[in-house]
């Protein structure tokens, strides 16, 4: 219907191949919420609920709602199927405007999660512009000022 030639069917193709990565970026999102919050050790638990969820929706919800009101419309609203789409798609943009990621508070940084025993100790490196000589094992180490 919208893809009258190959053109733009090619192009849609690539428009809607930029939304693969939407599903990692959503769980990574999830997993640094849920650990910000407090879960400690438990992201299997975090995802197995995101899995749950997401077959509720795609294979059993979804398929059934869009094949009722397809059944239903069809003869008398054919794109009824659309403003379904339209509807269902605002409301989960609406939903998600309302997740919030929690604030950053002064002593909260990269690795402020990290406990004092997996903390790793910090090293710091002088680098200069002086090169060691290659000496004999009988003296003294000396620098060479280039």
């Amino acid at each position: 219907m919208f893809a009258s030639d190959g053109l733009l069917f090619v192009c849609g193709s690539i428009l809607q191949s930029l939304g693969v990565g939407y599903s990692p970026a959503v769980q990574a999102f999830a997993l640094e919420v849920y650990n910000r919050r407090g879960g400690k050790g438990e992201a299997g638990k975090l995802f197995g609920a995101i899995s749950v969820m997401q077959a509720l929706g795609a294979q059993i919800l979804g398929p059934a709602l869009y094949g009722f009101v397809y059944y239903k419309t069809v003869a008398i609203f054919p794109r009824a199927i659309f403003l379904l789409s339209a509807v269902l798609m605002m409301v989960a943009l609406g939903l998600l405007a309302l997740v919030r990621s929690p604030t950053m508070d002064e002593e909260d940084t990269e690795g402020a999660r990290l406990n004092d025993e997996t903390r790793a100790s910090e090293t710091q490196i002088l680098i200069t512009n002086e090169t060691l000589v290659p000496i004999d094992d009988d003296e003294e180490p000396r620098r060479d000022a280039t």
